[in-house]
């Protein structure tokens, strides 16, 4: 498995864990795991494109460099 597939997984993972917690009514535990997701995803990107991984918890960050 590529490290793509890796990280596309575990924001897979964190989505739905999000939606699960989202379900029970726990937004709060709901929106650490949709920008965790979202962080990995991003990350994916950023692999599969040949970046590397980036050090940063930023999803601002992270998708300025993704562009």
């Amino acid at each position: 498995m590529s490290d793509f597939d890796l990280w596309l997984e575990k924001a897979e993972d964190d989505l739905d864990a999000a939606r699960y917690m989202k379900e029970g009514k726990r937004f709060s535990q709901a929106a650490f795991l949709y920008q965790q997701a979202a962080e990995k995803a991003l990350k994916a990107i950023l692999v599969k494109e040949g970046e590397g991984l980036f050090q940063s918890h930023d999803c601002f960050v992270l998708a300025k460099k993704a562009d």
